[in-house]
């Protein structure tokens, strides 16, 4: 059988490096959470624009109909 493995660091020292792998992935977290804030703020910028274009497009179509029909009445 294998002789047991000898561990040359201490608790403490082990202790510091959990900690430390542990706000490893806390800052991944915070950064793919950050990243999702940021998208969610793209994607409604994005969607007020197009409903910003789509109210455009719907005024232009109802003064085009006006045109014409005070064309059609003259």
């Amino acid at each position: 059988m294998d002789e047991p493995q000898e561990f040359h660091t201490s608790p403490d020292e082990a202790v510091e490096r959990i900690r430390a792998m542990a706000a490893f992935f806390d800052t991944w977290a915070d950064h793919y959470r950050q990243a999702k804030k940021e998208a969610e703020v793209r994607e409604i910028w994005f969607m007020n624009r197009a409903s910003a274009l789509r109210e455009a497009a719907g005024k232009v179509e109802r003064i085009t109909q006006d045109y014409r029909k005070l064309g059609e009445e003259s």
